[in-house]
């Protein structure tokens, strides 16, 4: 009866486990199909800031050279008037092709003569990428070397001043800068001008006995310095000496007329030391009065 009622009991607490775990399911389902659904909308889409540049633009409009071959004074008009739109920047190329200078070549290729309320950058820039040099290359137009592609963009757009050349960052100013110069006699003798005048800096007196603590200090400090130098020349020799035995090392290993006379001195005492032992052996056996086995055979190894 206990077994009856304790398996009773197990199958109950069972079945109400596994209601509640269908239960938590079929509560979790709802809410894993939301996050799915969110994940999968998310993926479709990206930041601007952090796209892949545009491959295929909407229009590639190109105008040519920026500055026309006509133009003539300070002023030109410009090619273009409104986005899209890029053209040629005038060509530069390095002055010196052995000592290239890539950045002043670049600053040298300008692009001139925008519409009011525009200016232009390069493409690419160093942080924007529209795809209109891919675009141009895909369509097989030409493309100059010593040139940038110039394009349109507004003259407050966050692009521009992100793609622009430092040096227009640089505030230039048109007008001179005067230098005022006050003109002044020659000094009387004895006097001199203030300007070349040597400001002489105050210090506070030593205590007596200081003068005795500072030259201990010095002298400590000078054998201190002494004992470096010593040290530092001692291991300059340690390192010259290592050297040179790594090379009489090296020598004595890899020439082959040092080997073979030490193999030729290693094969004569192994001979000496034969003969030692025949002889030896010899000598007892003749002590013994038996001569019979006397010989220059050589004595067989001792086990």
């Amino acid at each position: 009866m206990h077994a009856r009622t304790a398996m009773k009991v197990g199958v109950a607490v069972a079945a109400a486990a596994w209601a509640l775990n269908l239960a938590g399911a079929v509560a979790a389902a709802p809410r894993r199909t939301a996050l799915l659904q969110l994940q999968r909308v998310s993926q479709g889409k990206v930041s601007p800031a952090f796209a892949d540049p545009v491959e295929n633009p909407a229009e590639l409009n190109l105008q040519g050279f920026c500055k026309r071959s006509d133009c003539t004074g300070p002023t030109c008009e410009p090619v273009c008037r409104e986005q899209p739109c890029c053209c040629w920047s005038t060509f530069a190329a390095d002055a010196h092709p052995s000592y290239p200078s890539p950045e002043e070549t670049r600053s040298k290729q300008e692009c001139l003569f925008a519409p009011e309320g525009f200016m232009y950058a390069p493409e690419p820039g160093l942080t924007y990428d529209d795809g209109y040099m891919s675009a141009l290359t895909k369509a097989n137009l030409p493309k100059y070397e010593g040139r940038r592609l110039c394009c349109l963009r507004r003259a407050e757009g966050v692009q521009h001043e992100s793609q622009r050349d430092l040096r227009y960052a640089v505030k230039t100013s048109s007008v001179a800068p005067v230098v005022t110069t006050t003109a002044q006699g020659v000094p009387d003798p004895g006097d001199v001008d203030p300007m070349f005048t040597t400001k002489i800096v105050t210090t506070s007196l030593m205590n007596p006995g200081d003068e005795f603590e500072n030259a201990q200090m010095e002298e400590a400090a000078r054998r201190h310095l002494a004992a470096a130098n010593d040290l530092s020349s001692a291991v300059s020799s340690l390192n010259s000496s290592a050297v040179a035995i790594e090379e009489v090392h090296n020598k004595l290993q890899t020439d082959p007329n040092l080997v073979r006379s030490r193999e030729h001195v290693g094969q004569m005492k192994n001979a000496i030391r034969a003969w030692a032992v025949r002889r030896w052996d010899n000598l007892k056996r003749l002590a013994t009065g038996d001569a019979s086995a006397f010989g220059d055979a050589p004595a067989p190894p001792k086990m």
